[in-house]
């Protein structure tokens, strides 16, 4: 439901916090299509995740790096 609503309502950002958990592999590829498709568009996805998402030209932020421990 929190993505249907991300997708209606037209934002020029998205933020998403695990969008693919609970999805399977066709939930994946029509996430991944959906995110594709606004960013041709001229959207911006932030979104965090630790399961393997087809972003090409992402910009990686590997916070384990980042945080003093």
């Amino acid at each position: 439901a929190g993505l249907a609503r991300v997708l209606a309502a037209e934002a020029p950002l998205w933020l998403l916090d695990e969008p693919g958990n609970g999805l399977d592999g066709e939930g994946i590829a029509m996430l991944e299509q959906a995110i594709a498709r606004h960013r041709e568009m001229g959207g911006a996805v932030l979104l965090t995740t630790h399961q393997p998402l087809a972003v090409p030209g992402a910009v990686i932020l590997p916070l384990a790096e980042r945080v003093p421990v």
